[in-house]
């Protein structure tokens, strides 16, 4: 089996504050380890916390809110429900990939905790762009004007 260095990544999965050193040499190239890597496109490190994870979407998610905010201008922008389908399919789909590797079932009861919590609060700041209301409006009621469930419940499914 050949293997190509350049797109070869070692990672040592351990809970050590100083992770491990050791290297591979495959061929003439020696790969050393990293604190986290790509893997069918969820971030991995190396105590599998999924705090990487979380760092790429957040990343992800900024540069879509700022797409999200262009495409929503007030004085020619889409329908509110033009606007919720591109939430939906886009933004939603980006916040929940791979959602059954970084969340547990206790993350998924009340309105979330840890990860979920978090992006709770990226799903909220997204919807109120869309709708255009006030930081004052209750989750709640915006939830039920768009129609989007909670991310917990989204993401227990």
């Amino acid at each position: 089996m050949a293997f190509e260095p350049a797109k070869s990544s070692l990672l040592h999965f351990c809970r050590a504050r100083a992770g491990r050193s050791e290297t591979v040499r495959l061929g003439r190239d020696v790969v050393t380890p990293q604190e986290s890597t790509r893997f069918l496109g969820v971030m991995l490190d190396r105590k599998l916390r999924f705090a990487a994870h979380k760092k790429h979407i957040i990343n992800r998610l900024s540069t879509q809110k700022f797409a999200l905010n262009f495409i929503t201008a007030k004085t020619w922008g889409p329908s509110l429900l033009q606007a919720l389908a591109v939430y939906k399919v886009v933004i939603r789909s980006v916040i929940t990939y791979a959602a059954s590797a970084f969340t547990t079932a206790a993350e998924w009861k009340g309105r979330g905790s840890g990860l979920a919590r978090r992006l709770a609060g990226e799903q909220n700041d997204c919807l109120r762009r869309v709708t255009g209301t006030y930081k004052s409006t209750l989750i709640a009621m915006l939830e039920e004007l768009t129609g989007c469930p909670p991310i917990n419940l989204v993401l227990a499914k």
